[in-house]
């Protein structure tokens, strides 16, 4: 299995202000908790917390009601906000809430109902559990209409044992959610006392759950439960789980996941006098380590990789959970260094198919100069069984006719290779392009950071009248 390649160093976060047109501070950390003032869950509510300094911003005290689950918190790159669940009052029933970083909360309309393990995807789409549906796995589309995930066949609903999931994340590289179960689940593939990491594909358009890919069964305790609290991706793509093992002993909470390769292996261990009390976690870019949350010493810690012991200490400028308890149900992430907020725009119109599929273009992941992998260029809507490529330009944009459709890029064009885009029904094909790999393999030397890059979908479509398809347009702008 890969290791991490990039480790950043310190960051000024919370004094500095972020591009993105709020005050979010890329590296920055944000914390759900339902005892954030150390008294009942209905006194929690969300902070956002710089790792470097352990300067603590309120960003919402949630005076009714706060969410015991895990995953009650994201940030959605997309729409460049944060996502969680609570209610503003006693009077008031637990809402869906946007915050835009800039004191803006906005109530998205959905009350009533238990939503957790808010996982945003690409596009716009945010996965969720929803514990009062009977099917459980839903999505919030681009336009904040909520969707149900469906099954292989898209005809009926994707059922899986929502109730037993701890952490949920989705993984650009292979469009798939991966699922983590605690020890006793039955949907299993391991040893009971393990954690297990379920990888569900998902569909192009990501609608559906086409199947599972792989099972993998981990553990940190040989001799106890393996809980699951926090899920995040590392700067080299894979996936950082934190696991409560209810010991104080040192034990390899902290676990590296290969989505690709389904393999596991240690990150680091912790250790100390209240060890048991690790009741969230993130992978931190600004430190280049991972930070869990020590609810039985109101602190944050730190690990590098290959570290054991107590971490060091990040002491938080104000209290951030009950000193003492161990029960807390708590959610830990980071704003991410790289993020697809604002570095993405479809645009362009895409040509009509012999057959009358619309081809569409979108992105998957981080697009960067400097990753490996990570960000993909996908079509759907595609003819099956043709041969197509992605075309790309840093000269601008185009809206000129061609062959029947749009020319989407501003020439020069560069080409890559030509794959098929395979299936068997009319409109199913779909292509998929590693941009980042496209990158980092330098064959085209001028892509650099801050590159901006437009691409478009060509294929062959022989039944057309000019014998040709296009999707629409992508435009990128690659990260460092």
């Amino acid at each position: 299995m890969k290791l991490l390649a990039v480790l950043l160093g310190p960051l000024s976060l919370l004094a500095s202000a972020s591009a993105r047109g709020t005050d979010f501070s890329p590296g920055e950390l944000v914390l759900y908790t339902p005892a954030l003032h150390g008294l009942s869950s209905g006194s929690g509510g969300v902070v956002r917390i710089d790792p470097v300094t352990g300067i603590v911003t309120p960003v919402v005290d949630f005076q009714g009601s706060t969410q015991s689950v895990r995953g009650s918190l994201a940030y959605d790159p997309y729409r460049d906000q944060l996502l969680f669940v609570g209610s503003l009052s006693p009077a008031e029933p637990k809402k869906l809430f946007a915050y835009d970083g800039s004191g803006n909360l906005i109530d998205l309309g959905f009350h009533n109902t238990t939503l957790s393990l808010i996982t945003p995807a690409s596009g716009g789409r945010v996965y969720m559990l929803e514990s009062s549906a009977s099917t459980g796995l839903r999505y919030l589309d681009k336009n904040n209409a909520m969707q149900t995930v469906m099954d292989a066949s898209g005809s009926q609903a994707f059922v899986a044992p929502t109730w037993s999931i701890s952490v949920m994340l989705y993984d650009p590289g292979t469009n798939s959610l991966l699922m983590v179960t605690p020890s006793g689940s039955p949907w299993n593939c391991g040893p009971v006392i393990n954690s297990n990491v379920h990888r569900l594909q998902l569909s192009a358009d990501g609608s559906r759950v086409t199947s599972e890919e792989s099972c993998l069964s981990i553990g940190a305790d040989s001799s106890g439960s393996n809980g699951p609290v926090g899920i995040s991706r590392t700067p080299a793509g894979e996936a950082l789980i934190v696991i409560d093992t209810n010991s104080n002993a040192t034990q390899p909470r902290m676990q590296l996941i290969d989505p690709v390769s389904g393999t596991a292996g240690p990150f680091a261990s912790n250790g100390y006098a209240g060890a048991a009390a690790t009741n969230a976690g993130t992978y931190s870019s600004a430190l280049g380590r991972a930070v869990i949350l020590d609810t039985g010493n109101d602190l944050l810690r730190s690990f590098g990789l290959g570290e054991s012991g107590a971490g060091t200490l990040i002491i938080p400028s104000s209290q951030i959970s009950a000193a003492g308890s161990s029960g807390e149900s708590a959610t830990l992430i980071e704003i991410p260094v790289q993020s697809t907020a604002g570095l993405l725009g479809i645009y362009c119109s895409a040509k009509l198919s012999s057959s009358g599929c619309l081809p569409s273009i979108s992105g998957l992941g981080n697009p960067s100069a400097t990753q490996p992998t990570g960000f993909f260029v996908n079509a759907s809507q595609i003819e099956a069984q043709r041969f197509g490529l992605l075309f790309y330009g840093q000269s601008g944009s185009s809206s000129a006719p061609f062959l029947g459709g749009t020319l989407c890029v501003a020439p020069p064009i560069q080409r890559t290779i030509a794959v098929s885009s395979g299936a068997a029904a009319p409109c199913s094909g779909t292509y998929s392009f590693d941009f980042n790999a496209h990158v980092a393999s330098g064959v085209d030397p001028s892509l650099v950071p801050g590159s901006v890059v437009h691409a478009q979908y060509w294929f062959r479509d022989p039944a057309d009248a000019f014998g040709i398809g296009l999707t629409d347009a992508l435009q990128i702008t690659l990260a460092p």
